[in-house]
């Protein structure tokens, strides 16, 4: 089996949650014995693959060309969580009256959106919330969804603080922040949460926003300190997450939020917005969930988490099932169904 990998344009020009996403299914799949290649749409031909598998739900032309070549298309679409059935239908029933007004061509991000989803053979929702959120869009694809969720790699769970500490030995019971740093991670709401319980955080990721990066500096004064980038996953990576007190990601809105994850994985508690399409509940101290606008709520989980005896153990049982190669074995299994079912037409 060949599988290409598509996504859009600029996915690679930075480092973030989808771009893992895609590695780590790459790898994985690898593991496997399935060939994946990462498609260079100007050197590659669409029809020289088996399967396209496409990560997000833009690139609507891609979906169109590989359509028209006869490839199967799997989409993992990272649809934007829409909160209420009303403002669903709001959608459908605007972007429908654009098309009959301006004709087929006049084109909005949902329409590419909806077009991508009805050209899909099948769709790898990461959690019920988004998967919810499909079927109210284009209801006629409900039986073409199966949710598949984020793996966490090997190199979490074997990760040790020691590489870190050794490194930093300065920085120790902090609050680690792992993300771009944009606005919408809400980095500063947990800085200023963090320096009023008393703690140290640490940030790491890329500098998306520079003039929100310099009022999270500004606002944590002493009590912040930036590491930048760290490769992924690096030794380096995962002995921080090791040894970080916790690992939050309270940001305004996330399809998943694996960070959280990866740091149970570490053996580190952590917390996660309660905008995340994950449906998990809170289980504290290990794993807590907050509203990202709530200042006071990101304190008190703070401090349940930070004050809590360390128990790596329990932190990693949370988490046993979500290994990359259980997850790849799915997605596998989804491939090979799409295939069969084009074979048998």
């Amino acid at each position: 089996m060949k599988v290409g990998i598509t996504t859009y344009p600029v996915a690679f020009q930075r480092k973030g949650g989808l771009e893992v996403q895609i590695r780590q299914t790459m790898q994985a799949l690898q593991g496997l014995g399935v060939e994946t290649t990462l498609v260079d749409l100007s050197r590659e031909k669409l029809k020289n693959f088996d399967i396209i598998h496409h990560f997000s739900h833009s690139s609507f032309r891609i979906f169109e060309s590989a359509q028209s070549s006869g490839i199967p298309l799997v989409l993992s679409p990272l649809v934007e969580l829409v909160q209420s059935r009303l403002r669903l239908h709001k959608i459908r029933f605007i972007n429908y009256a654009l098309h009959k007004a301006f004709g087929q061509e006049f084109r909005t991000r949902w329409h590419d959106t909806m077009g991508s989803l009805r050209l899909a053979n099948a769709i790898l929702p990461l959690t019920e919330a988004e998967n919810s959120v499909i079927k109210g869009l284009v209801p006629e694809v409900a039986d073409r969804t199966q949710v598949v969720p984020n793996g966490i790699t090997e190199d979490f769970f074997a990760a040790s603080p020691t590489l870190f500490r050794t490194t930093y030995p300065d920085l120790r019971e902090f609050v680690l922040v792992a993300s771009s740093i944009v606005p919408y991670k809400n980095q500063l709401a947990v800085i200023r949460a963090a320096r009023a319980a008393g703690y140290h955080t640490v940030l790491v990721g890329s500098k998306s926003s520079e003039d929100y990066f310099g009022e999270c500096m500004q606002a944590g004064g002493t009590t912040v300190t930036y590491l930048g980038e760290l490769e992924y996953p690096s030794p380096m990576l995962t002995s921080l997450f090791a040894a970080a007190g916790v690992v939050v990601l309270a940001s305004m809105q996330e399809p998943f939020g694996l960070v959280p994850f990866e740091a149970l994985a570490a053996g580190t508690p952590s917390i996660l917005t309660t905008r995340s399409g994950v449906d998990w509940e809170g289980n504290p101290p290990y794993f807590q969930r907050v509203r990202p606008d709530s200042d006071d709520d990101i304190y008190n989980a703070l401090r349940t988490a930070m004050e809590a005896p360390p128990n790596p153990s329990a932190c990693m049982q949370l988490v046993q099932d979500m290994r990359w190669n259980a997850v790849a074995q799915r997605i596998l299994g989804i491939y090979e169904s799409v295939l069969q079912e084009r074979a048998s037409r």
